[in-house]
């Protein structure tokens, strides 16, 4: 699904307002200055023996208390390094030195570091990438780092239908060999590094990102993300491949090409040749993952009811006439018309696709399901690594995305440090970025997919050496 993770910064824009460029810029500069250190900073291995590369241990396993530990890194580009020299960027910081540009009045190009991941413009643009020479030294390294992903990709895939296979009866066999079948035939893309920044962001590629493509059937890696650690890559394209078989994508007949979605949904589909078809929920082997995962003392997601949808339905329309009353609209035959097919569709497909965002307008359920698969993926490689400081570097790095941008408080930080800067916003501004990666329609808040989904894990607990946290059922 587009926008899984992750967790998306989605675009942001600021609405400035005058102000004068000497009111800030002794706040900007010395900001930039710091910024300006971070590429230097970074160049050395050393890293590895510096305490402020190291992981983030706090003793309660609570994603809260990671972000506190990490934001005293806030004032910093990268929150964090692993042992493979692979890093976390600050997205929050890229965000408000955006800002500061603008609120000082004049570019601050000593400021950006030159790390092509974090400003995806110097792989498609010569002046950004500061002349051809360094356009196509970046070039070498995005490809790089393609390559670097495609092996993660067929290592995660690997490890899925290990896990499916171990868990395959005799009663499910049919089921999961079809869930085996839909992981081996996705495919990895990427978006063309070609056109601005702006056709980049258009494509889904405003943030670091991945997301499942079920009309392709195929998962899509952002230049962004291609230089996180490994364990960050491993457990997104985990939580990605599962959408392949997701309580709603399982509903739907597969080609090899992608979903062959029901004539009532909107998506366009091509003629193509089933393949892998369509499993009842009643006979989907995780259908009692399903259903935990809805139970209050688990993430507590809730699928509406056939009842809940029409009522919505109802009121939408009501709403509407109201507003076109309003306006002086007098013919609402084609929307009346509109609204009574919606509701035939609620009754007749409720029983098979109640878990798709088509049907209900929530996605909670299926993203909840790729977690909870992710985080099962990542416990059984976690067994693997005998080295616990390794296991938890591991464990840790694997929610890399969150890190970097759903910690409030290391955004709160960075607000703080240029309160000048708060000119320059209306309070709706400041509110949307301090908000971001909270809950939305179809992503639960970070902090409750971590602390009830992956810390509910006790292996990964143990790999990050953390204790208690947040009192839920592990689903079976």
């Amino acid at each position: 699904m587009r926008n899984i993770l992750l967790v998306s910064l989605g675009a942001f824009f600021f609405q400035l307002f005058p102000v004068k460029a000497q009111e800030l810029q002794p706040q900007v500069e010395h900001m930039m200055n710091r910024l300006s250190k971070a590429q230097s900073a970074m160049k050395s291995s050393a890293c590895l023996q510096d305490p402020d590369c190291q992981e983030a241990q706090p003793s309660i396993c609570v994603f809260e208390n990671y972000c506190s530990e990490l934001s005293r890194k806030s004032q910093d580009f990268y929150l964090y390094q692993d042992a493979d020299g692979f890093r976390i960027p600050n997205s929050a910081m890229i965000e408000l030195a955006a800002l500061a540009e603008q609120c000082g009045q004049k570019p601050f190009p000593q400021a950006r570091v030159d790390d092509p991941f974090a400003y995806p413009e110097k792989f498609i643009n010569e002046e950004a990438a500061g002349g051809k020479a360094s356009l196509a030294r970046h070039q070498v390294t995005l490809q790089k780092a393609q390559d670097r992903a495609g092996k993660v990709f067929d290592e995660t895939r690997m490890h899925l239908m290990d896990y499916l296979k171990k868990i395959r009866t005799k009663a499910n066999a049919s089921q999961i060999d079809n869930m085996i079948a839909r992981t081996q035939s996705v495919k990895l893309t990427y978006p063309q590094m070609k056109g601005s920044l702006r056709d980049l962001a258009s494509a889904g590629c405003d943030s670091p990102n991945a997301w499942y493509s079920a009309s392709d059937h195929s998962i899509i890696i952002c230049p962004q993300f291609l230089n996180y650690p490994e364990a960050a890559l491993f457990w997104t394209l985990a939580h990605e491949f599962s959408h392949a078989f997701d309580p709603c994508h399982l509903s739907m007949d597969f080609s090899k090409q992608g979903a062959i979605f029901p004539d009532w949904m909107d998506d366009f589909t091509r003629s193509q040749k089933k393949e892998f078809p369509a499993v009842a929920s009643k006979k989907n082997p995780f259908s009692k993952v399903i259903s935990c995962l809805q139970g209050s003392k688990s993430t507590g997601v809730a699928i509406p009811s056939k009842a809940v949808l029409i009522r919505e339905a109802d009121q939408e329309l009501q709403e509407f006439k109201k507003e076109a009353k309003e306006l002086g609209m007098q013919d609402l035959d084609s929307i009346v018309a509109e609204n009574r097919e919606r509701k035939k569709t609620i009754q007749t497909q409720y029983d098979e696709f109640k878990a798709c965002p088509q049907l209900t307008g929530r996605g909670h359920i299926c993203e909840s399901f790729a977690d909870w698969i992710a985080s099962e993926v990542l416990a059984e490689k976690l067994q693997k690594i005998q080295e616990a400081s390794k296991a938890r570097e591991y464990a840790f790095s694997s929610q890399a995305v969150f890190w970097g941008t759903s910690c409030r408080n290391i955004r709160q930080n960075l607000l703080n440090s240029l309160k000048s800067a708060k000119k320059c916003l209306s309070a709706e501004d400041i509110q949307r970025f301090l908000a971001t990666g909270e809950e939305s329609l179809h992503h639960l808040s970070p902090s409750r997919r971590m602390n009830r989904i992956l810390l509910a894990n006790p292996q990964i607990k143990k790999a990050l050496g953390c204790q208690g946290g947040e009192d839920v059922q592990l689903c079976p």
